[in-house]
């Protein structure tokens, strides 16, 4: 074993801290349903960008709005 990691075990691994990664990256933001909503990727809190929290989504971000 090479002791590499293969990428769907890091997606795996990103994918269960999803939410604390979010607050920590964006920490003006809140979760809503199963997706933490922030103002831009600076963090500052709005709805402009969403984070999918959960589900074979995760950890999709969406630019919701200009």
């Amino acid at each position: 074993m090479s002791g590499k990691l293969k990428a769907a075990e890091v997606s795996a691994m990103l994918a269960s801290q999803m939410e604390a990664l979010a607050r920590e990256l964006l920490p003006g933001g809140k979760k809503t349903g199963a997706e933490w909503m922030a103002g831009s990727v600076a963090g500052e809190p709005g709805t402009k960008l969403a984070v999918h929290l959960e589900g074979s989504k995760n950890p999709l971000v969406l630019g919701l709005s200009v």
